[in-house]
């Protein structure tokens, strides 16, 4: 196969907070090695979003038909969550961007109970992280919890994409609370060509932040 530059891919989504719940989809393309491009025709009934994520820097969001703009964290404008989550920010870039994901590792374990399932436990930050391997070395699931940010993130990768380079789905539970999100990804595609008006939309001079209202 041809060097892999990116992937697209149909992830939906779906949680609830408390008695709120949410559901919808996006078009996702992580551009590589530090880019990743949401795109959704109708996002929480804002019409149509853009969003643009570059490693280092926070989530940038348009609505065109809105001309409302949005940056910051991206659990604060899915979720609308306020509190303390330093590092889960950037541990969602990197997982689905796949830089967290690492798919081989030395000091594997059996796991007690589960037949043909290995283990290896080490951290990354301020993150716990298991990763699970098949019978076959095959990585299948990379589970993080941090006691401090009160999340855990479960991970199930797409065993058949090349090198494991897209999830399969993401399970994020807020431990101190009763909030927890869910993505599916669906119908990964390799390579292909990214509409420009996906990657580089320009935010208007007159465009007004959401939290103005």
């Amino acid at each position: 196969m041809a060097e892999i530059k990116n992937v697209a891919y149909l992830m939906k989504y779906s949680g609830e907070s408390g008695i709120t719940k949410i559901e919808g989809n996006f078009e996702m393309y992580r551009i590589l090695p530090d880019t990743v491009i949401l795109f959704s025709p109708g996002f929480m009934g804002r019409g149509s979003m853009r969003g643009r994520w570059i490693l280092g820097d926070s989530l940038v969001a348009y609505s065109p038909s809105e001309r409302k703009y949005y940056n910051g964290s991206w659990h604060r404008l899915l979720l609308d969550r306020e509190e303390r989550t330093e590092g889960l920010d950037s541990l969602i870039f990197d997982i689905l961007s796949l830089r967290a994901v690492v798919t081989e590792g030395e000091g594997m374990r059996h796991i007690s109970g589960e037949r043909g399932n290995w283990l290896i436990v080490d951290s990354l930050g301020r993150w716990e992280r298991g990763r699970i391997f098949n019978r076959r070395g095959k990585l299948s699931e990379v589970r993080w919890r941090s006691r401090e940010t009160g999340v855990e993130i479960t991970t199930k990768v797409d065993k058949q994409s090349p090198g494991g380079l897209v999830p399969d789905k993401i399970k994020l539970v807020y431990l101190n609370s009763e909030t927890e999100v869910e993505f599916q990804a669906n119908m990964a595609t390799f390579n292909v060509a990214v509409p420009s008006t996906k990657v580089n939309f320009m935010i208007p001079a007159d465009a007004v932040p959401y939290e103005e209202h």
